[in-house]
């Protein structure tokens, strides 16, 4: 099992309180260890990630601390890519069924609550997984001849 480090801690400073709570429950339920790398954010941080081309939007949960970014941890550096975050995603799911608290994942964007995750299907195994979460928001974009933003590392409280 997997704890909270003091940066991941200090990051979740004026963070929404049930996010919080469901980040703090998911570090213990997950399989892949990770950091809480950004909670709130002020205007201009977001202005230089939009800047940066690593937002879509100035109008970021991320300001009214409704989100946070967490960085996977299969190695000490961390990773970005998004397949790593598909153990995180299904612990937050869990943790967001416990505490009743919707939660939006980055890479899922046409997915308004990640809860789903937490659903059985047949055989006692998962109703969805996040990989088909990821694949239904990237073969909806294509339907829509638009470019998907895979964004694993956000999740916020929908």
């Amino acid at each position: 099992m997997f704890k909270l480090s003091k940066r991941s801690l200090g990051s979740l400073e004026g963070v929404n309180e049930g996010l919080v709570k469901v980040v703090k429950r998911a570090i213990q339920l997950t399989e892949m260890d990770f950091v809480v790398i950004e909670g709130v954010r002020t205007l201009e941080r977001q202005k230089e990630l939009l800047a940066d081309n690593k937002t879509q939007t100035l109008e970021s949960k991320h300001i009214t601390g409704n989100a946070v970014d967490l960085l996977a941890l299969p190695t000490p550096e961390g990773s970005w890519k998004w397949l790593d975050y598909g153990p995180i995603a299904l612990a937050m799911g869990l943790a967001a069924v416990e505490f009743n608290i919707p939660i939006r994942w980055g890479a899922a964007w046409n997915t308004k609550d990640i809860r789903i995750l937490a659903l059985e299907g047949e055989e006692g195994k998962p109703h969805i997984t996040p990989t088909e979460l990821v694949n239904r928001y990237v073969k909806a974009k294509k339907v829509g001849n638009r470019k998907p933003f895979i964004d694993a590392v956000h999740f916020e409280v929908n």
